[in-house]
């Protein structure tokens, strides 16, 4: 893979059938991250490093995530994470293995936090859009984008992708470029 393949492939949305949600956010996890930087990288061109560590009634950790492109070239994106330690409800103390439980999820709120960081394909639009909050609304927005996908692909005149590309350029530029250039050619 090359890496104009590369970055077309970190700026498409993330599809929803790789997000998930708490309480509070949608994301995508930690497993279907590391797939992600995988098949994009390759397994042996990312790696993830715990830079530091904060241990209070809560464990704060931060890290660096290096990925390098199929040209050699490199970036670094950081991120940040924190959990609560589990604490007994009673004398507020830490739980004998809280320390050992809790870690981990600091860790991969880090790595996902620098994930998010590197495009759309890792979640980096999951919190911004306002208006969606649920899964079930993220997968109309799909739905909407590949109905709007068809209607792009029958545009005949400039005219009409310029209308598109005024609205979803962010969504659906790579496919209004490829039809831009369908009408080109059609012209001459």
């Amino acid at each position: 893979m090359d890496i104009n393949e590369q970055i077309r492939l970190i700026k498409k949305t993330t599809p929803s059938k790789y997000i998930k949600a708490d309480q509070e956010f949608m994301y995508v996890p930690i497993g279907v991250l590391q797939k992600f930087l995988d098949k994009i990288f390759g397994a042996q061109n990312w790696s993830w490093k715990i830079t530091s560590t904060n241990e209070t009634l809560s464990f704060l950790a931060t890290g660096d995530l290096t990925v390098t492109f199929a040209d050699g070239s490199q970036i670094i994106r950081s991120g940040a994470g924190a959990s609560m330690i589990r604490c007994d409800k009673k004398t507020g103390n830490p739980i004998g293995n809280g320390a050992v439980m809790d870690f981990p999820k600091a860790n991969s709120e880090a790595f996902k936090n620098a994930c998010q960081q590197l495009g759309r394909i890792f979640g980096r639009d999951l919190r911004r859009n306002k208006d969606v909050k649920t899964i079930t609304q993220y997968q109309q927005v799909e739905k909407d984008l590949k109905v709007i996908s068809i209607q792009i692909k029958t545009c005949t005149t400039m005219k009409e992708l310029d209308e598109f590309e005024k609205i979803h350029s962010d969504d659906l530029g790579d496919l209004i470029e490829s039809q831009r250039q369908k009408i080109e050619q059609n012209a001459n």
